[in-house]
């Protein structure tokens, strides 16, 4: 039996416009070790913005370039990586987490914090004169 394209998306909030990363803007990006969530870190880097990183499992072969571009990569996840100076404008984070962790501690104090999250390579954070982002 094959599902429809209506069927599989039933339930499921409406893809939103990708939004562009202004230069010289702080994004933190959690599971930044993983292929996806690295190849983010680095395209934000590339634009212009200032990038974090954190993986729980810390370095990985995707990682390699971060030195290169400047992008620090902490192992493991902890709250102040959202509040400590410099605060990121945005958090990236991948939709897994988001589904399979929902009170994990980045994206509880990003939540506490107001800060603006970006989920899926889909969408890039707003910038804080924006407001927060809706999922």
């Amino acid at each position: 039996m094959l599902r429809s394209p209506a069927d599989i998306s039933a339930g499921l909030a409406p893809a939103r416009r990708p939004r562009p990363i202004e230069p010289g803007e702080c994004i933190h990006v959690v599971g930044a070790a993983g292929a996806g969530a690295s190849a983010a870190a680095l395209l934000a880097a590339a634009a212009g913005a200032q990038v974090t990183g954190c993986d729980r499992g810390g370095a990985s072969p995707y990682t390699e370039p971060f030195a290169s571009v400047g992008i620090p990569l902490a192992v493991g996840h902890d709250a102040a990586h959202v509040t400590a100076a410099p605060r990121p404008t945005r958090l990236a984070v991948t939709k897994a987490l988001t589904s399979v962790e929902p009170d994990h501690p980045e994206l509880a104090a990003a939540r506490a914090a107001g800060s603006p999250s970006s989920r899926g390579s889909r969408s890039s954070p707003t910038p804080p004169s924006a407001g927060p982002s809706s999922p």
